[in-house]
């Protein structure tokens, strides 16, 4: 026997760009209608979809709604406490508030596979009607619900999350399983996801000689999807996935001491997750605030960099010579068998040209730029890790 469905199963490879697709037109649909028109017919569904999510535990602080107010730092601007450092013009985080002052209100709609991701400034009536955009275009692309279907067809819109409170307007909510706050502009893992890293990390304990290959494929991958969270720990990767390279006859993975000590730094960085959320502008390219170029050889490594300050752009150059142990073994035509070629010592340049930035200007939080005529130790740093 042949069966043919008449609808494309969910799981099948054919499903997610099929689906995507769909979601993907009605995000566009409602971004085209919120900028022709602010106001769209009520929805069936408005009652349902402001619905209040749960309390949180006691132990847990409240979630603030849409319509509290965000409470003044006290904390002093880091900025303005860096010594000798040159005091950059605002950052782009700074601008863009500045920007957004002198602009009408935000909304915009984004999905990801099935999750509709809203993003709104105003009023209640103001952030219902941008809700209201996304589901009347919902119906137009996923025929809504109506008296004459099956009693297992469901509304277009997921009733059952939107009673759970997940379609009201929040300034700190859970999305795609990270916590966004809007006011102090960071992310963070939900405590459920933070307790599952740090299990993770114990399980394979510094005494651990092996793992089944099964569990480091799972092991890795759960790692890399908190990465986000973790400045700094998308560099660990490579020593990690290198381990793929030893499997014994059992189809088990040699843990080898480069490997715990990386993963020593994970549990630290790990740890550090906990003490404060990580900052948006951590993690999300923006424009350029500063900009520069470095190179390097064997006769050493340097560059410059442009940083603007309120009045002008200071140029800061730089340079170091390579130490001979570095110089030694660097291949060329009368050393052919050495262990170090340009391109390593091109990376070690590009490194050390950040290091020099951040040594003179206050860049936390920035996104620099320097040119390189390399273009592996460009990948190398973009990509922070290698595969197999």
């Amino acid at each position: 026997m042949v069966a043919i469905p008449h609808v494309l199963p969910m799981e099948w490879r054919e499903w997610p760009p099929y689906f995507s697709t769909s979601t993907e037109a009605a995000a566009d649909l409602a971004n085209a209608s919120m900028a022709q028109s602010a106001k769209s017919e009520p929805h069936r569904l408005d009652d349902m979809s402001e619905t209040a999510p749960a309390p949180p535990p006691e132990s847990e602080e409240s979630l603030p709604t849409a319509n509290d107010e965000p409470t003044p730092s006290n904390e002093p601007n880091q900025r303005d406490h860096m010594g000798s450092k040159q005091c950059l013009v605002p950052t782009p985080i700074e601008r863009l508030v500045n920007q957004q002052q002198c602009m009408r209100p935000t909304s915009y709609w984004d999905v990801y596979v099935d999750s509709f991701l809203g993003l709104c400034q105003g009023n209640h009536q103001r952030r219902l009607q941008v809700k209201r955009h996304l589901l009347n275009n919902l119906d137009s692309v996923f025929r809504r619900l109506e008296a004459s279907d099956s009693t297992h067809r469901q509304e277009p819109a997921s009733v059952k999350k939107m009673l759970k409170g997940d379609a009201t307007w929040a300034t700190r909510k859970v999305m795609l399983g990270w916590i966004i706050d809007t006011i102090t502009m960071t992310l963070e893992l939900p405590p459920h996801r933070l307790q599952r890293l740090h299990n993770i990390l114990q399980i394979v304990h510094p005494d651990r000689k092996r793992v089944a290959l099964c569990y480091w494929h799972k092991f890795i991958g759960e790692l890399r999807s908190m990465t986000i969270a973790i400045p700094g720990t998308r560099g660990l990767l490579s020593t990690l996935q290198e381990a793929f390279r030893h499997i014994d006859s059992n189809n088990r993975v040699k843990l080898s001491k480069p490997v715990h000590n990386f993963l020593n730094d994970f549990r630290w960085l790990a740890a550090d997750v906990a003490a404060r959320p990580t900052r948006i502008a951590e993690v999300t390219p923006m424009h350029p605030v500063t900009r520069g170029a470095c190179d390097a050889s064997g006769e050493g490594m340097g560059g410059v960099h442009f940083i603007p300050t309120k009045d002008r752009i200071v140029p800061m150059l730089w340079r170091a010579k390579f130490p001979k142990n570095v110089t030694a073994p660097l291949v060329s035509y009368n050393n052919t068998r050495g262990t170090i070629n340009n391109g390593d010592l091109e990376l070690a340049g590009s490194i050390a040209h950040a290091d020099v930035l951040c040594q003179t200007a206050d860049v936390a939080e920035c996104t620099i730029h320097n040119c390189y005529d390399n273009t592996a130790a460009v990948h190398w740093q973009c990509k922070g890790s290698t595969t197999t």
